[in-house]
């Protein structure tokens, strides 16, 4: 009778241990039994059309092979409640099958159990998913060595920014060649960046044609840093992955240095501290020189954007793929039933197999929502750019799937798949993070970090402007009592990480 019982007992804890692994759940896409999905994903909130368009989505869905019994319920949430509304559905036992993880914070949400590994599921079930993005982007769905996430390919590389000045004072009193060269041979922002922008600043002052001076905003005091986390970065150029705070390194100092000079100059507004100085950006007598993101159109777009033509001249000449995903991707819960169709679908957003559904899910219906301009271009009928609230229809390309199988709309520049996912995401000169792959745990420190960076936001801003004619004393405080809010530790704790991951990848 015992050996009966302890057999009952030992096959009553295999089954247990079976049915508690969410990989091991019966989830076949091809019976007569329906699977019903649901995704949730930030975006711009249901509009008019979404239950139009989710239906004929589910209706062409079930024209595929191997998922004639799968349904999919949307829940599209407005990107600024999004985090919130996770957490309580999360909370309060919601059954969800597939969550995007922007805005979400996807290393503490897998270590707690929220989603499942992926790597079985994607080799038994999705052969393809794996082949539809480079090999680096599954490092993205890495945390702790084991994968959780399909990452949304996009557009991958971290902002250039670049200098703009009016065309009409750059004709006359800037060597542009010149700047450009000292941009692109310094690899961090050096004494000789600001040589070549007081050189020309110096020249539009005698003259009589500096207006409102430099607007220093988006001036990257970090170029040549990749962030790990808050002011923590490391310089990419260095073999070796040290971490430093941007606060207490040379490029800072020098920043702080030559930004205080300028304002005694009369190169930066008096009135620095309180000015929205972006409003004076390509106006006449307004900013002489100011800084944005540099992509690939930027001086024909910002021409038409200021409405006088504008000279840009970008200050790197190469394209840097961070360790953080920008657009995060999509996860299986954990309460997820039917996670073979679950990763079936995603394969499906993700490869030319399902381009046609992927552009149906994120544009609409052809005649309602857009209408062609070509093969692979579109013309969004009531809003440009990104998809908004008051649109009858359109949800955000870089959230559903695989951005490069997504229509080009009226707002893309003139070849810009093509420069996105070859010239920048796959480009021969392009510098991919030494840190690929590398997820942090803030835990041991999370308490430290956020003294440091509430210690940070009292003293940068006002440093960064320019404003402060004694700024050395200013500094002096700021880094004593970064030291006091155990700023220390966390530079330890973090290096510390950064060694052991490193040492894993030899």
């Amino acid at each position: 009778m015992k050996k009966i019982m302890l057999c009952l007992l030992t096959t009553g804890l295999i089954f247990s241990i079976i049915g508690c692994n969410p990989a091991q759940k019966n989830t076949t896409t091809s019976g007569s039994e329906e699977i019903r999905l649901k995704w949730i994903m930030p975006g711009p909130g249901e509009q008019k059309d979404s239950p139009k368009v989710w239906a004929e989505f589910n209706n062409q869905l079930k024209a595929v092979k191997g998922f004639e019994n799968v349904t999919v319920d949307f829940s599209v949430i407005p990107s600024a409640d999004y985090k919130q509304k996770f957490l309580l559905l999360r909370a309060g036992g919601e059954n969800i099958d597939i969550a995007q993880t922007y805005t979400l914070d996807f290393v503490n949400e897998v270590r707690t159990g929220t989603f499942i590994q992926i790597e079985d599921l994607i080799e038994r079930n999705a052969p393809n998913l794996k082949k539809s993005m480079p090999d680096y982007m599954w490092n993205y769905g890495m945390v702790d060595s084991k994968l959780y996430l399909v990452p949304n390919y996009q557009q991958m590389s971290t902002p250039i920014y670049g200098l703009r000045t009016p065309t009409k004072l750059a004709e006359k009193y800037l060597d542009t060649k010149k700047m450009e060269q000292v941009f692109y041979s310094n690899k961090n922002l050096s004494k000789e960046s600001y040589d070549v922008i007081e050189e020309y600043l110096e020249k539009l002052k005698a003259n009589g044609l500096i207006g409102l001076g430099i607007n220093n905003m988006g001036l990257p005091v970090a170029k040549g840093y990749e962030q790990i986390i808050s002011s923590y970065r490391y310089k990419i150029t260095e073999d070796k992955v040290t971490v430093e705070d941007i606060h207490k390194s040379d490029e800072y100092k020098l920043y702080i240095k030559t930004m205080s000079d300028w304002y005694k100059k009369g190169y930066i507004r008096k009135d620095v501290l309180s000015a929205k100085r972006e409003d004076d950006n390509g106006k006449e007598n307004g900013n002489a020189i100011w800084f944005d993101q540099t992509w690939k159109g930027a001086k024909e777009n910002d021409t038409k954007k200021y409405g006088m033509d504008i000279t840009v001249i970008p200050m790197q000449d190469y394209y840097f793929i961070p360790y953080i995903a920008p657009a995060g991707g999509n996860a299986i819960m954990s309460t997820c039933k039917n996670p073979d169709a679950a990763i079936k679908l995603l394969e499906l957003m993700n490869s030319e197999k399902g381009k046609s559904l992927y552009n149906l899910l994120v544009y609409g219906i052809e005649g309602e929502h857009y209408t062609k301009m070509g093969e692979d271009k579109i013309q969004t009928l009531d809003y440009t750019g990104g998809a908004t609230s008051s649109a009858k229809y359109g949800l955000w390309k870089w959230v559903v799937g695989n951005a490069s199988m997504a229509y080009d709309t009226q707002s893309d520049t003139e070849g810009w798949k093509n420069y996105i996912f070859k010239q920048i995401n796959e480009g021969e000169g392009t510098v991919k993070s030494k840190l690929l792959g590398f997820t942090p745990n803030l835990k041991p420190i999370e308490t430290k970090l956020a003294q440091v960076n509430t210690v940070a936001t009292e003293y940068s801003g006002v440093l960064l402007s320019g404003s402060l004619a004694e700024y050395e004393q200013h500094y002096n405080s700021f880094m004593e009592k970064l030291e006091k809010a155990g700023n220390n530790e966390v530079l330890n704790e973090l290096q510390k990480q950064v060694d052991e991951f490193m040492a894993k990848k030899k």
